[in-house]
């Protein structure tokens, strides 16, 4: 199950934190691939098996000019992840090579593009248990 959450402080800083495992990894180098071909916005649980651990909610949406992830400020378990094309684009290539991982063989990559918020986005496979939670 691809999990995902936001985390106040987390590796020092704010990060919203997407982990699982390889085939986790797969679904969502997809959603990013369906991004940067011009895929309609997408609730980053509308990938099939992932589940927010905290009830947030992050919306992927496209835009000419990044802006990076923020805070809703209306509803603060609201967060959208605004990037282009060619950023998810990025990100599905770097999240690509999370696909391979196992309990032998670990990862993460932080996918940057800091908002006015400076919340990360830090994805990883295999180094965190299903159970954590912010």
């Amino acid at each position: 199950m691809l999990r995902h959450a936001f985390f106040a402080e987390f590796k020092s800083g704010p990060k919203f934190v997407i982990w699982g495992d390889g085939e986790d990894m797969t679904r969502l180098m997809e959603a990013l691939a369906a991004a940067s071909n011009g895929a309609p916005n997408r609730p980053l649980s509308d990938i099939p098996d992932s589940l927010s651990v905290d009830g947030s909610a992050l919306v992927m949406e496209t835009v000419a000019e990044d802006v990076g992830l923020w805070r809703d400020r209306r509803d603060p378990d609201l967060y959208h992840w605004q990037v282009n094309e060619e950023s998810w684009l990025m990100f599905a290539e770097q999240v690509e090579s999370l696909t391979r991982c196992s309990t032998k063989r670990q990862g993460h990559q932080y996918l940057d593009c800091l908002g006015d918020d400076e919340i990360a986005v830090l994805v990883s496979c295999g180094e965190y248990p299903d159970d954590m939670k912010p």
